[in-house]
C-alpha cells in the first residue's frame, strides 16, 4: 500500500498560512542491523568528540527548568532564562544538552528516513454540525444516541447512572431566580466579561442547583428526545419532581425556518435513586480529563480544573447497547473522541518490522513504550550543555512578555493530515477518515524569518494588560550574535551513523541555512548556526600512552579521510547502492522540503508565514485580500516549496528512497538438548558453541559482562542488551550457560558476544 501524499494542487483561495510547515513522511523507513555492543570498543567503529560553537542569528530564549512546586502545579518556570547554576548564584547562561539533542535528533530522523517519533497515541476530540464530511460523521454518530445521567466515582470504580432530562427556557430560569442573565457578567475585579471570553460561565447560584419540575409522560419513555418541561419552579409545590439545573453553554441559536427567533433553552436532570450502573473505563476518564482536552472555559466553569467530581451531571453517547458508553461530556453536543489517534493514522510502511531499529534510534537510543518489538538501547552520543561565552549580563534583553504562544493544535486536520482533495472544504480528510486514505503530514518545522525586531515577538503592553491569563511568565531573551560552546562525544558509531550526524552539522554550519531552538519560533526567535570540528579517538595509541605524564590519556586526532568516508557511507547506506554520493541526499524531493524549511538567506514572504486569524479559519475573512464575507472554511496548508515559491537551490533529480530491509544475521538454531560447554580458547570458538561463564557485572537495562574460567584474565564475555530477555535475572557470581554469537579481538583481549541458552 502506498503512503497517502499531500496534494500540491491547492487553489490560491484555499491556501492556508502558518508560521510552520511539515516535511513529508518518508516513502519507506530505512532500518538497520541491531546496534553494536557498548561493553567494549571495536576497531572497525568510530569514537571521538565533536567540538561545537553555536551562535544565534536572532534573539533566543530557552526556558529554565521548573521547580518541584511548579511541576506539581503544572505551572511554567518563573526563571527568565536557563542558568548554569541553581539558586541565587547565577553563574552562566546555558542551553541544556537535552534541547540540543532533541533538535539534532529530529533532523537526523528526517535525513535518515527514520520513523517519526514520538507520535501522540491518544484520541483527539472534535465537534462539528456543519455540512462537511466531518459534520456528516459527527451527526451520524450522535443521532438518537445521546442520553443523560449522573457520573459517580467511588474509589477505583466509576460509572454513570441514567436519568431523564428535559429542556427549560432561559426566560423561566430568569423569572424563577430573579436574574438578568444566567451567565456571569463581571469578573472578580468587576470588569465586564466579553461574550466570547472563557470566563463567561454560568452563575454559581444557578449551575447544578436543585429545582423542581413537571414533565410530560412521553419524556420517561423516550429518554433520547429531551422534551420541554411543563412546570419549572425554584421551590417544591404539589407534585413537582426534584431535578438539577444544567446550563451547558452560551451558544448562538439559529432562527426558525420562518425567520422567527428561537428561545434559548437549558437542561434539567431528574434526580434518581436508580441502582443501574453503566461502567466508565479509566482510559475514558483519562482522555476526558487530559490537560490537552480540558478547555479554559471548562476550568473556569467546573471545579477550577475541569475534572469530574462525584455526582456531576453528564451527557453520554451509547453504543449498540444502552449499557455501552462511547463517550461523554458536559454539553448535549459534546466533543467526541475521534476513532483514530494520530499514531494510528500512520501507515503500515512506517510502523512495520517493530523489532528493527532505524538509524535515529540506534544512534540516539530507544526506550520501548510496551513489551512488544525492539528492546531498549542506550545512546552512543553524549551531548553536553552549551555554555555561554562572555559576560551574560550584557547579553540579556530587558524582561518582557512574548506574544501569545499556543500549544500545537493537531485537531487542525487541514494542516496536520495529508489532503487529497484540498479544494473541496466539505470533503477534507480527518481522524475519522478510513485508515489508509490519509496520514500525518510529517515532521513539523518553523520558518526562519530573517532579522526580527522587538515588535515581532514582544507582546503589546495594552494586549497583555487585557489578556494576562493567555500569556506565559516574563522572559529575558538573549540578544542575537551570542556564542555558546558544547561537545558531542560519540562511541562505537558505524560510519553511516556518523555520516548522518555530519550531514546535519554540515547544514548547521552552512551560511545558507539555520536550525531552530528554544521558544518563540513562530515569531522568528531561536535561529542558530553551529560550527563544528571533529576529532577521532585513536584507541590503540590511547592504551599505549594510558598513564604517560601521570594522568589518564585521551588521544584525539583529526582525519578528513574518516569524515568523508562517513559521509559517503551514509549516502551508500541510504540509497542502498555503492555508487551513491553525499550530494545526492540534498536532491531527494523530501529533503528539498526540509532544506526549504531550514533556508536562512532566502525565506517566504512574511504574510505567508504568520498565524491565521479566527475569522480566516471560519471563512469570514479572505486571507489574501482581507475582505469580509463568506469564503470556504478550513483552508489547507500547502507543501513547504509551494509556500516558498521560487528557490535558488531547488532540485529533485534523484529517485525517492525505496525500502531496503536490513540483512538478517542468522540466529543460532535452538537445541532442545542442553549442550556441553566447550573449554577452548576464544580464538578457536565458533558461532553456536556453548560456554559456561560467571557473571561479573550487570548494567541495569544494559549489557551483562561475564568471564569464562577457561579464558585469559583480560578476555570477557558479553550479553548485549538486545539479547537480554525481561524474564532473565542475572546476579553477580552466578554461572550462566551461553551460546556464542560473535568473537572480536581487541587491544585488551578477546570479547565474546553471547546470548543465554534457553
Amino acid at each position: 500500500m502506498t503512503i497517502p501524499v499531500h496534494s500540491n494542487q491547492i487553489d490560491e483561495e484555499r491556501q492556508a498560512v502558518a508560521p510552520y510547515n511539515f516535511v513529508p513522511l518518508p516513502s519507506a523507513v530505512r532500518l538497520m542491523d541491531d546496534p553494536p555492543s557498548q561493553g567494549y570498543y571495536q576497531e572497525n567503529l568510530l569514537s571521538g568528540k565533536i567540538s561545537c560553537t553555536l551562535k544565534n542569528a536572532t534573539p533566543m530564549y530557552v526556558r529554565a527548568a521548573q521547580t518541584l512546586a511548579e511541576f506539581t502545579e503544572e505551572k511554567p518556570s518563573s526563571e527568565p532564562f536557563y542558568y548554569g547554576a541553581s539558586g541565587k548564584n547565577k553563574e552562566s547562561l546555558l542551553i541544556p544538552g537535552s534541547s540540543l539533542r532533541g533538535m539534532l535528533r529530529t533532523l537526523v530522523e528526517v535525513v535518515s528516513y527514520s520513523r517519526i517519533s514520538p507520535v501522540f497515541n491518544k484520541q483527539l476530540f472534535y465537534r462539528s454540525v456543519e455540512n462537511t464530511s466531518m459534520g456528516d460523521v459527527y451527526r451520524e454518530r450522535m443521532k438518537d444516541k445521546v442520553r443523560a445521567g449522573f457520573f459517580h466515582r467511588k474509589q477505583s470504580e466509576m460509572w454513570i447512572t441514567p436519568t431523564v432530562a428535559a429542556r427549560v427556557t432561559r426566560n423561566d430560569i430568569r423569572r424563577e431566580f430573579n436574574v438578568k442573565d444566567v451567565y456571569e457578567e463581571f469578573d472578580d475585579k468587576h470588569n465586564r466579561i466579553k461574550p466570547s471570553a472563557p470566563n463567561r460561565v454560568p452563575k454559581k447560584n444557578l449551575q447544578h442547583k436543585t429545582v423542581f419540575v413537571t414533565l410530560k409522560d412521553d419524556a420517561y419513555d423516550e429518554p433520547e428526545r429531551f422534551f420541554n418541561v411543563l412546570e419549572f419552579a425554584r421551590k417544591q409545590t404539589g407534585d413537582l419532581e426534584e431535578a438539577v439545573l444544567v446550563i451547558t453553554g452560551d451558544m448562538k441559536v439559529r432562527p426558525a425556518k420562518d425567520g422567527t427567533k428561537k428561545e434559548k433553552k437549558e437542561f434539567v436532570f431528574l434526580q434518581t435513586d436508580s441502582d443501574v450502573r453503566i461502567s466508565v473505563t479509566d482510559e475514558q476518564i483519562e482522555l476526558f480529563e487530559d490537560k490537552d482536552q480540558v478547555t479554559q472555559y471548562q476550568k473556569y466553569a467546573f471545579n477550577g480544573d475541569g475534572k469530574l467530581k462525584d455526582g456531576d451531571p453528564v451527557f453520554y453517547l451509547v453504543g449498540d447497547q444502552e449499557s455501552q458508553v462511547i463517550g461523554f461530556g458536559r454539553a448535549y453536543m459534546f466533543r467526541l473522541p475521534y476513532k483514530f489517534s494520530p499514531l494510528e493514522m500512520l501507515p503500515g510502511e512506517i510502523t512495520k518490522l517493530p523489532e528493527k531499529y532505524d538509524l535515529a534510534e540506534a544512534l540516539f537510543g530507544y526506550v520501548p513504550q510496551d513489551k512488544k518489538g525492539r528492546k531498549q538501547v542506550a545512546s552512543r552520543l553524549r551531548i553536553s550543555d552549551a555554555f555561554f561565552q562572555g559576560d551574560f549580563q550584557n547579553a540579556l534583553l530587558d524582561e518582557m512578555h512574548l506574544k501569545v504562544l499556543s500549544s500545537p493544535k493537531p485537531t487542525t486536520f487541514q494542516h496536520y493530515l495529508t489532503q487529497g482533495k484540498p479544494n473541496n472544504p466539505d470533503r477534507l480528510s480527518h481522524y475519522d477518515s478510513p485508515r489508509g486514505s490519509t496520514t500525518l503530514r510529517g515532521h513539523k518545522f518553523y520558518w526562519h524569518k530573517g532579522d526580527v525586531s522587538l515588535n515581532d515577538y514582544k507582546a503589546p503592553d495594552n494586549d497583555y494588560d487585557e489578556h494576562k491569563s493567555q500569556y506565559s511568565p516574563a522572559v529575558k531573551p538573549i540578544r542575537e550574535d551570542q556564542t555558546f560552546n558544547f561537545d558531542i562525544a560519540f562511541e562505537n558509531l558505524r560510519p553511516e551513523e556518523l555520516g548522518a550526524l555530519l550531514w546535519v552539522l554540515d547544514k548547521a554550519g552552512d551560511p545558507d541555512y539555520r536550525l531552530k531552538i528554544g521558544m518563540g519560533k513562530p515569531y522568528g526567535l531561536g535561529s542558530v548556526s553551529i560550527e563544528s570540528e571533529i576529532n577521532f579517538e585513536n584507541r590503540m595509541l590511547r592504551y599505549q600512552k594510558l598513564f604517560t605524564e601521570k594522568k589518564w590519556q585521551s588521544v584525539l586526532e583529526t582525519s578528513k579521510e574518516k569524515e568523508n568516508n562517513a559521509r559517503s557511507a551514509f549516502a551508500r547506506w541510504l540509497f542502498g547502492t555503492q555508487d551513491a554520493a553525499i550530494d545526492q541526499v540534498d536532491q531527494l524531493s523530501r529533503i528539498q522540503e526540509l532544506l526549504v524549511m531550514l533556508s536562512w538567506t532566502e525565506h517566504p514572504l512574511p504574510k505567508k508565514t504568520r498565524y491565521m486569524e479566527v475569522d480566516e479559519f471560519a471563512g469570514r475573512k479572505h486571507m489574501i485580500t482581507g475582505e469580509s464575507g463568506y469564503f470556504p472554511k478550513r483552508p489547507v496548508l500547502p507543501l513547504p516549496r509551494q509556500v516558498f515559491g521560487v528557490w535558488s537551490k531547488g532540485s529533485t533529480s534523484v529517485s525517492e528512497i525505496k525500502p531496503i530491509a536490513p540483512v538478517e544475521e542468522p540466529r543460532i538454531a535452538r537445541n532442545r538438548v542442553k549442550p556441553t560447554p566447550t573449554t577452548v580458547s576464544p580464538s578457536e570458538l565458533k558461532i553456536g558453541d556453548a560456554i559456561l561463564a560467571r557473571v561479573i557485572k550487570v548494567i541495569k537495562q544494559g549489557d551483562v559482562t561475564l568471564h569464562c574460567e577457561s579464558h585469559e584474565k583480560d578476555d570477557v564475555c558479553v550479553i548485549p542488551i538486545q539479547y537480554r530477555s525481561s524474564a532473565d535475572r542475572y546476579k553477580e557470581g552466578n554461572s550462566v550457560l551461553l551460546i556464542v554469537t560473535k568473537t572480536v579481538k581487541t587491544p585488551n583481549g578477546w570479547v565474546v558476544e553471547c546470548e543465554k541458552h534457553s
